[in-house]
């Protein structure tokens, strides 16, 4: 996989041709038709028509049920917590490169985009890239596909596949203009990374959405299978790579529906997914729309029987939140429990500083702070700033 895209390409051109002089002569042309015939035939075979004198398209609809329809409504304002509401079309896109770096020698070689055309259905659109010197008809073809007046929706598509996307159009000379683009891998990140193994879309299908791949390629043997087909033009090889492209996109569009599910669904905690999200990364995506749906979901996680370090996390949250809506007393009652019980030198100082300057209670604050002291194992230069301020104002309180 170290050598070189394009010598590669060449090698294999050379294999499928022959070495000798008559790859030079009419006979490989014939030779390179039959190749050409025969990898049209194979990829009919898997869905695959021509769309121009080098570019293959397959087209399928997938039944998908009432997430379909519950993503078209959000796209009409006032939207989701995630779809603008602009009514914008969304596009579910992926793709699939020869290499998993998105450096400047990796190639888009099969390009897709999902989009809803009922309440139930979506239409998956593939584009393949039979051979290297098409890449210009493919990027054209792309660029019309990933239309500039839609929105794009992937999985990691903002760090990887439109980077690789973006390297190529640029080095072809070829116009694109990049639409908008919804990520979903951080907010899958926000609500389940601490739930679940890791965040690979398979991992998030098999626990949040409940769908299990009866056949699946792994991602690093994608790229092997587009050379098999480049040297033998067998269109087989690469049926389970079309496969695991076309569900990557269908799997985006009912992990959206779930998101938005969920945090329409918070803080009752009716759960949308098989997997319950993580309470503070849900009130992290929530306080950007609605503080109280937020403080709701994190209230339900303190009183729940919530896992220790989770329940503390929310704890910290809560208390944020209600000191910036003005309930001080509600937050002291947080940070005093959170001191008294986890220890926490943050929720110390935040409850010395209520202390302080609401209470107007010197003494119970310098205490405070000297348990912070004792707690760090040393003070520390705004620690006794704070201390002395202290000492100051009882001291004057005290001569009055």
């Amino acid at each position: 996989m170290n050598e070189p895209l394009y010598e590669r390409l060449q090698r294999l051109k050379r294999t499928r041709h022959g070495d000798g002089e008559e790859s030079r002569t009419g006979r490989a042309e014939l030779d390179g038709a039959e190749t050409v015939e025969s990898a049209d035939s194979s990829l009919s075979r898997i869905g695959f028509r021509p769309a121009g004198s080098g570019i293959r398209e397959r087209r399928v609809y997938r039944r998908i049920g009432e997430q379909a329809g519950r993503i078209r409504q959000l796209c009409d304002p006032p939207g989701g917590h995630l779809i603008p509401g602009d009514r914008k079309p969304l596009l579910f896109f992926d793709a699939e490169t020869t290499g998993l770096s998105a450096g400047a020698g990796t190639v888009a070689f099969l390009v897709g985009a999902a989009r809803i055309v009922s309440d139930d259905t979506v239409e998956v659109v593939q584009l393949l890239l039979p051979d290297y010197p098409f890449e210009p008809e493919f990027l054209a073809r792309t660029a019309t596909l990933l239309s500039g007046d839609s929105r794009l929706v992937s999985y990691n598509g903002k760090s990887f596949d439109t980077h690789v996307l973006r390297s190529r159009f640029l080095q072809s000379g070829c116009p694109w203009e990049e639409p908008q683009q919804l990520d979903l891998l951080y907010s899958t990140r926000r609500l389940w990374s601490s739930v679940i193994p890791d965040c690979r879309l398979s991992t998030v299908e098999a626990f949040v959405l409940g769908i299990e791949r009866a056949i699946d390629l792994p991602g690093s043997e994608v790229p092997e299978r587009y050379f098999a087909f480049l040297e033998t033009g067998a269109g087989e090889v690469m049926r389970e790579v079309i496969a695991h492209h076309e569900q990557d996109m269908v799997s985006l569009v009912l992990l959206l529906a779930a998101i938005e599910n969920v945090l329409a669904a918070a803080p009752d905690g009716a759960c949308a997914t098989r997997l319950s999200p993580d309470s503070v990364g849900a009130a992290r995506m929530l306080v950007q729309h609605d503080a109280e749906k937020a403080i709701g979901v994190l209230r339900r996680a303190v009183d729940a029987s919530t896992p220790v370090a989770g329940r503390r996390a929310a704890m910290v949250m809560l208390a944020g939140l209600l000191k910036r809506r003005g309930e001080y007393s509600e937050a002291a009652e947080i940070w005093s429990a959170l001191f008294r019980e986890g220890r926490s030198e943050l929720a110390g100082i935040e409850l010395a500083k209520h202390l302080e300057h609401r209470e107007r209670d010197f003494e119970a604050a310098l205490a405070v702070c000297e348990r912070v002291a004792r707690l760090h194992g040393a003070s520390t230069p705004s620690l006794d700033h704070r201390k002395s301020r202290l000492l100051r104002k009882a001291a004057g309180r005290a001569s009055v």
